[in-house]
């Protein structure tokens, strides 16, 4: 890595912490939901509420996808560069990429938060293992294939 892509993943990493603070409270709603449907023995409420708790989760996601590509030179600014910035270029390829991610984060949050809350802690473990997997096979497809470096 070039100084200019450390100093992009540098600043950009905010926006990291607050793709996963999305993805948290999204789930931490989903997870106070379920929790009152299970202790009243209401599996098909809690169903319902994974499934409201997914759709949200997504579309907020997505617009939070968009706001960020149709303002991501705005807040690279905020975040300290400006254009004239050698690493003002690799920061918004940084921040459009790690954004991606986002609906894949907020699915993972709500689906380990479920597992746990019916005890399947087990279940928990592979769905973060499999994420894990993925992350690292997408890392390497973009190094690798794409020469577009890691996200």
């Amino acid at each position: 890595m070039g100084e200019e892509a450390i100093t992009a993943v540098s600043f950009g990493s905010p926006i990291v912490i607050i793709c996963s603070a999305i993805g948290t409270t999204i789930s931490v709603g989903f997870q106070n939901q379920s929790l009152k449907s299970l202790s009243r023995g209401d599996r098909e409420t809690a169903g319902k509420a994974l499934t409201e708790t997914l759709i949200i989760g997504l579309l907020i996601s997505l617009v939070v996808i968009m706001l960020t590509f149709s303002y991501t030179g705005t807040i690279v600014n905020h975040l300290g560069l400006d254009n004239t910035d050698s690493s003002y270029l690799p920061c918004i390829e940084y921040i459009k990429g790690m954004i991606l991610g986002l609906p894949a984060m907020t699915v993972m949050a709500i689906f380990v938060r479920g597992t746990h809350i019916e005890g399947r802690h087990r279940e928990a473990g592979i769905a973060v293992a499999v994420m894990a997997c993925i992350n690292l096979l997408g890392d390497l497809v973009c190094v690798k294939l794409l020469h577009t470096g890691l996200y």
